[in-house]
């Protein structure tokens, strides 16, 4: 059976278009569905909302017209804002693909939140019976011709003109086909994500993917450690290449979720006598010696050593944990690299100050920010407000602009060009060894899963999104950071907007939302 599975939103008819984009139109798969699974909004503190007229009307329009089945999964959230309701979304259609095994499922992404969106394409890589991701766009989009019916529209028109509005002739509609690719042994990681970890069995995911999809798969989150480093490892740290730097860090920062056992466990290295702990084992350029103090409360790394550096030390014969106590946090040596933000610009330029200013309160301020832009007027002058806003800060924050080589992404052509783009530009500061921080809160919802895929081959360990906890006061920002807002504003007070700074007393409503990457070859 061909099973369709979509969040829903306010815009109920991307998801009859879908039906139809999948079996007529040029270069579908020409999949007939037969059951469409909605994973629908709790209702919350609102229970009339126009998007509950809309899952009864595709219960009953594609019932009476198609003879489909619908299926309403409700979230446990009205709007997902947090850390915690991406997990909740993430379980809930990892329950629907784990039903639905044996059929043929196919996840789409045009309704719902960007948040939303971006994740559905996520969970598709664990399961090999998922046979496309996919993007509904109107033919005429951003054309006067565009054909936009929201939920009230579509409740007061007659019966034929509503069947016409949803269920479209081929022609006018756009099928995208997102990039995903499974990830090697996905059975294998299901099963290890859904047990408690043990040392014979690690994988060595990214500690926070690992925390992030225990949450999703059942076990829940693990309890992470402090890793604390000393002086000497941190000076052998910064004598290292960029690669090998990226790899300490990648390796250190898997080492605190994993399960090791406690001191009293030595080990020689070669010729060399040390109660050290020796990770890793097997082909590896580096050695880090280290210690898991009586507790477990935190991992010390005592030194890093290439081969050519264990080699100068060997006549010494042997090493201690307490000759090269460790005390530096790692956080600190993380920190101590500026990073990059780098994204696709929208029509809403405040995205990328608020995330800016989220990571700035993370201690992770970018010293430099790169923006993907189209060619369209709108995007362009949101972008040189930036630019303006970055170059005034305190201190300047260099602002970057790449120009993509389509108008929009409004179809497979599209799509695929930006792909190329951001994988291009991702690669160049990934060879740069500073932290990458990937925005997928600007552009278009079909950017943000696509930057998803991209972030995996450029080995970038999270993706970010923002979100504002209160839908009255995210509507007020909106209109306040829309471009005929901000037009009407000096350079000063722009400024001000941008950066938050006349927001301050509602500073936790803003929410910075992480999403950890599973490597490919995971």
């Amino acid at each position: 059976m061909n099973v369709l599975v979509a969040p829903l939103g306010m815009a109920p008819l991307v998801v009859s278009e879908a039906v139809v984009a999948l079996r007529e139109c040029p270069g579908a798969p020409r999949v007939s569905v037969e059951q469409v699974i909605l994973l629908y909004p709790g209702a919350g503190e609102h229970p009339e909302r126009f998007i509950d007229y809309g899952a009864e009307l595709l219960s009953r329009e594609l019932a009476s017209h198609l003879g489909l089945r619908v299926s309403l999964r409700e979230l446990p959230f009205e709007d997902p804002v947090t850390d915690e309701d991406c997990r909740a979304y993430l379980r809930l259609l990892r329950e629907v693909l784990e039903e639905h095994r044996s059929d043929d499922v196919h996840l789409l992404i045009s309704g719902g939140r960007k948040s939303t969106s971006a994740l559905t394409g996520v969970l598709a890589q664990f399961y090999p019976h998922v046979r496309g991701v996919y993007h509904v766009l109107d033919a005429a989009e951003g054309t006067p011709a565009a054909r936009q019916y929201p939920v009230e529209q579509m409740e007061a028109m007659p019966e034929r003109e509503r069947a016409a509005a949803m269920f479209p002739p081929p022609h006018q509609v756009h099928l995208v086909s997102l990039p995903f690719a499974p990830l090697a042994d996905a059975e294998g990681l299901r099963r290890y994500l859904a047990s408690p970890p043990r040392e014979a069995e690690r994988r060595f995911l990214p500690w926070r993917a690992e925390e992030f999809f225990r949450g999703v798969f059942g076990t829940g989150p693990l309890r992470g450690r402090a890793v604390r480093l000393s002086e000497q490892a941190v000076r052998e740290y910064r004598a290292l290449g960029a690669q090998d730097r990226r790899r300490v860090r990648g390796y250190v920062g898997r080492l605190a979720w994993m399960e090791l056992p406690e001191e009293g466990r030595p080990r020689r290295y070669g010729a060399f006598d040390t109660d050290c702990r020796v990770e890793p084992q097997g082909h590896w350029p580096l050695r880090l010696f280290l210690s898991v103090p009586p507790g477990g409360q935190f991992i010390g790394v005592h030194r890093i050593l290439t081969h050519e550096a264990y080699e100068r030390i060997l006549a010494q014969g042997r090493l201690r944990c307490a000759d090269f106590p460790a005390r530096i946090p790692l956080e600190r040596l993380i920190e101590e690299i500026p990073g990059v933000l780098v994204g696709a610009l929208g029509t809403s330029p405040m995205v990328f100050t608020q995330l800016y200013r989220l990571l700035e309160e993370a201690a992770q301020r970018p010293a430099a920010v790169v923006l993907l832009t189209s060619a369209q007027e709108r995007v362009r002058r949101g972008a040189g407000l930036l630019q303006e806003a970055f170059r005034r800060h305190r201190p300047p924050v260099a602002c970057e602009v790449e120009e993509l080589p389509v108008e929009d992404v409004a179809s497979q052509a599209d799509c695929d060009a930006f792909a190329r783009k951001l994988g291009e530009v991702l690669s160049r500061q990934v060879g740069a060894d500073r932290p990458v921080h990937l925005s997928i809160a600007g552009g278009r919802k079909a950017m943000a899963a696509v930057a998803y895929y991209a972030a995996q081959r450029a080995g970038l360990s999270e993706v970010l999104h923002t979100t504002i906890a209160d839908p009255a006061f995210e509507q007020q920002v909106i209109r306040e950071g829309s471009l005929a807002a901000l037009s009407e504003l000096s350079a000063e007070e722009r400024a001000s907007r941008l950066f938050l700074e006349q927001y301050a007393a509602r500073w936790a409503e803003f929410q910075l939302i992480r999403v950890p990457v599973v490597p490919l070859d995971a």
